[in-house]
């Protein structure tokens, strides 16, 4: 007897999705779009009215608050960057005219105070000794006048006759070391010397570079150095203009105390010093301090501007080969036929 088998059972019928309300709209919509309709949780931008699953309405408060999060961290960073990039008030501005405020301020008020003796006036010399640093604080950074500082103390301590022997010195050791193939020993020179310039371009030689090249990166070091030099003149003649306009500043608070102490007689001279002793510091200070240090640190420039040309041209020498005989000659020359040999010679200007 057959055993009926029984007949395989089908598969429940596919239940239809069932669209959230609003969703057939989006699915069927307008011509262009497309026919899907969107995932549970993650709903188009328009419908914000619909209702979503816990699940998703988690995930979307979730995100929203990581969104949040990363705008408010970099919110502060992107308006610092745009205030660096519009370019704000320096601090070093602030302290500038703070200080000078206040310099004006300890001015007047120990005018009354102070007892006229003769050429020193405490009021006057409070005026005249900070005043011009507070203004060439708001011009400049105080790296700026940290490196004009710098510039100033080579310039008194440099003597060029002697600097460019000591040079020379230093020249003719690297290339006798440079010349028997000793690379550490001739770096080791390049190292010690005090001139800036050849320390930067002496591993130049040492890696076998062409002289073209050498001259074009001394042209670059050497413009550098130079514009270092100018800014530190700019300052100093900065100040040599300054030190005569707070004279008349303080000429004019002598005159305003006079005018306003005229009937106490005693306070007469007190503000008549004041006015007269600003005038004679500022001049001094700019004719006798500031200019001559403008003029001294104008003068290393030149100098150092010389050593420069007399330098690349050496280590152009030395690269191309030649003897160190006419590195002696370039440097025991006279000014005027050193400067001929390196114009001819194609050294950068």
């Amino acid at each position: 007897m057959r055993s009926r088998t029984a007949p395989p059972s089908r598969p429940p019928p596919a239940r239809k999705p069932t669209l959230p309300r609003g969703s057939w709209a989006r699915a069927t919509g307008g011509a262009g779009r497309s026919g899907g309709f969107a995932p549970e949780g993650r709903p188009a931008a328009s419908d914000e009215g619909l209702r979503l699953p816990e699940a998703g309405q988690g995930a979307a408060r979730a995100r929203v608050v990581a969104e949040g999060a990363r705008a408010r961290s970099r919110g502060p960073r992107r308006g610092r960057g745009a205030a660096d990039a519009q370019g704000g008030v320096g601090m070093h501005v602030v302290i500038g005219l703070l200080g000078l405020v206040a310099v004006l301020a300890a001015t007047v008020t120990t005018e009354g105070s102070h007892t006229f003796t003769g050429f020193l006036h405490r009021p006057a010399l409070l005026l005249l000794m900070l005043a011009p640093p507070f203004v060439a604080l708001t011009s400049y950074r105080p790296e700026e006048l940290w490196e004009t500082g710098r510039a100033v103390l080579r310039a008194i301590r440099r003597a060029p006759s002697r600097a460019r022997a000591a040079l020379y010195e230093d020249l003719s050791r690297f290339a006798a070391e440079h010349r028997r193939g000793r690379p550490a020993e001739a770096l080791a020179v390049a190292e010690s010397s005090e001139h800036p310039l050849f320390r930067q371009l002496a591993p130049l030689v040492v890696r076998q570079y062409a002289a073209g090249e050498i001259e074009r990166t001394a042209g670059a070091a050497a413009y550098c150095l130079s514009s270092s030099l100018k800014r530190s003149e700019d300052v100093l003649t900065s100040l040599a203009r300054v030190a005569p306009a707070m004279g008349l500043v303080g000429t004019t608070l002598g005159l305003i105390g006079l005018l306003r102490d005229l009937s106490n007689f005693t306070q007469l001279g007190p503000s008549m010093a004041l006015a007269l002793l600003c005038t004679l510091y500022g001049l001094v200070l700019a004719n006798g301090l500031y200019q001559p240090l403008a003029r001294m640190v104008h003068a290393h420039s030149l100098t150092c501007a010389e050593d420069a040309r007399l330098l690349t041209r050496a280590l152009a020498l030395l690269a191309e080969g030649k003897p160190v005989a006419d590195v002696r000659n370039l440097f025991e020359a006279t000014a005027g036929q050193a400067e001929l040999r390196i114009e001819t010679g194609g050294a950068v200007g």
